[in-house]
């Protein structure tokens, strides 16, 4: 999940002086010497006569903040505006132990960031007539099928790239340092390619469907899928740092990532879901990419998607669909779609353990912002991209500066829980074996739950929206790859009728490492009388 290769030109180093000391190490370098501020990089990009200069200093200061409040270990930030590269750089050390100053070259774990490069490889093979968007996966992806809960039609690759196709949550991470081997995604389908809901119906954002699309990316052209996305997008892109996982070519180039509660270096660690997360890039790739997408027409890059396949990438897929519990946000093919402080944009997050970037486009005004570190700091990040926005443009700037935010809604379990009041009954079907589950929702809100012999338990950090109960409880999933890890039970359950459906996970969330998110599905009905 890492990336790239060479660099398109040579920059000078400027090291200056940093104020607040860092865990007893050496003063991290407060950035790379920022490229061209007003100038274009290297002949890369179109040539403006007229370029205009921005002022990006306030920016540096606020990443030199973060530093020294130890917020992050190193960031990488880029922008590009008409064509032009206005300013890329690199803040901190990107690897603490070997003093490796970040600069806007450093390759860094995308995470979710992943997903836009998965789609853009899918949507080429789409534009060659070898994918229909509209055909069900399981044509491209035999002899492995998705398992339906109910009787639905198939769903289609469109639904699994927009994360509507009724697959659940998941992901699993494998650590170099543990005896935990990945199994084929041939496998990883056959125990979790479970469809729980009618395709279409509901948008669950999902790690395993883009894992799905890279095993079904190989299978129709016949490589890898690192080796596709290299020869098909990398390189005529050229994306010359930017790779599937950590290769030898690009090892000592790859910042490391850091814990963000302990600041330790973690152990590297691989993905079942490789095209949801196993791209590593640098920001100057990135935001590179984010110019393809914004259609510049860079006179290197290849034209390797048509502008209307790039229109239907940004284009909302998921609006017919409910959300329940999770944060409503319309998104495409590999694109989430948002007004931000009245502009319209399309990005995507990349957010977890060592790892969180950013890349988001605002199309009418043909820019394109990244923001990547080597931790995980979602506020940081966010933070300083919509600095930058707003050092760009200046509507932004004022409406991000008047904006109050809006206080969270208090919950209120009593009144949500309601119509969930009474004993329910059924079973979780994981795919070793089927385990007996009760939940009691009791009126003054508590749920209790019974897995199998298990004692009882509370379900906590309860969440209902939308007919959708969300929470976690003391228990555990009996397979053979959720044991290896000490883990509780996340319940994610929609109430259809008289039933509620959906999946109930092993989850890592209490551990010094975070492994796994690994879901069962569950089905209960409605006991005899309410209690």
């Amino acid at each position: 999940m890492l990336t790239p290769l060479g660099v398109s030109c040579v920059v000078c180093t400027v090291l200056l002086g940093y104020p607040a000391s860092f865990l007893g190490q050496a003063q991290p370098p407060s950035g790379q010497a920022s490229r061209n501020d007003c100038k274009t990089h290297s002949g890369d990009v179109k040539r403006d006569k007229a370029a205009q200069c921005y002022d990006f200093e306030p920016i540096r200061q606020l990443i030199q903040r973060k530093l020294a409040e130890n917020a992050v270990p190193s960031m990488a930030v880029a922008v590009a505006k008409d064509g032009r590269i206005l300013w890329e750089q690199g803040f901190g050390w990107a690897d603490r132990e070997s003093r490796t100053p970040a600069t806007a070259d450093t390759i860094y774990s995308l995470a979710s960031l992943t997903k836009p490069f998965t789609a853009t490889g899918v949507m080429e093979l789409v534009g060659e007539h070898k994918v229909d968007l509209d055909a069900p996966i399981d044509k491209y992806i035999a002899p492995a099928v998705l398992t339906y809960e109910g009787e639905w039609r198939k769903a289609s690759v469109r639904e699994v790239l927009s994360h509507t196709a009724g697959l659940p949550t998941f992901y699993c991470f494998h650590y170099e340092s543990e005896n935990d081997p990945m199994v084929s995604m041939q496998e990883t389908i056959r125990r979790y390619g479970l469809v729980a809901h009618k395709p279409g119906s509901v948008w669950e954002y999902t790690n395993l469907g883009y894992g799905i699309l890279d095993y079904m990316t190989s299978r129709i052209s016949g490589l890898s899928w690192a080796d596709y996305m290299r020869s098909r997008v990398f390189l005529p892109l050229k994306l010359q740092r930017t790779t599937v996982g950590i290769t030898p070519e690009v090892q000592k180039l790859v910042a490391p990532r850091y814990d963000d509660q302990t600041h330790h270096r973690l152990p590297p660690f691989d993905f079942d879901h490789r095209g949801a997360s196993a791209i590593y890039s640098s920001v100057h790739d990135v935001v590179r990419f984010g110019m393809f997408q914004l259609k510049d027409h860079l006179p290197d890059q290849q034209r390797i998607l048509a502008d209307s396949a790039i229109d239907e990438m940004m284009r909302p897929a998921n609006a017919e669909a409910f959300s329940g519990t999770q944060h409503k946000k319309l998104y495409g093919l590999g694109w989430y779609i948002e007004t931000d402080h009245g502009y319209e944009t399309v990005g995507h997050e990349g957010a977890m353990v060592g790892s969180t970037t950013i890349l988001k486009l605002f199309p009418n005004e043909n820019l394109a912002i990244a923001v990547l570190t080597n931790t995980f700091n979602e506020w940081a990040v966010v933070d300083v991209q919509q600095q930058i926005a707003a050092a760009v443009l200046p509507k932004y700037a004022a409406a991000l500066h008047t904006a109050t935010p809006t206080p969270p809604t208090p919950p209120a379990p009593t009144k949500l829980l309601g119509d969930l009041v009474g004993h329910w009954a059924g079973k979780v079907q994981t795919w070793m074996s089927t385990i007996p589950i009760t939940l009691e929702c009791k009126p003054d809100g508590d749920i209790h739950v019974k897995l199998g012999d298990q004692l009882e338990s509370v379900l906590n950090e309860v969440e209902y929206q939308d007919g959708n109960l969300v929470g976690r409880f003391a228990g555990n999933i009996a397979t053979e790859d959720a044991m290896r890890h000490p883990h509780s039970v996340v319940l994610n359950v929609w109430l259809e009728k008289n039933e509620l459906r959906g999946e109930a996970s092993a989850a890592t969330w209490d551990t010094e490492l975070n492994y796994f998110e690994l879901p069962s599905y569950v089905e209960l009905s409605r006991g005899e009388g309410r209690k």
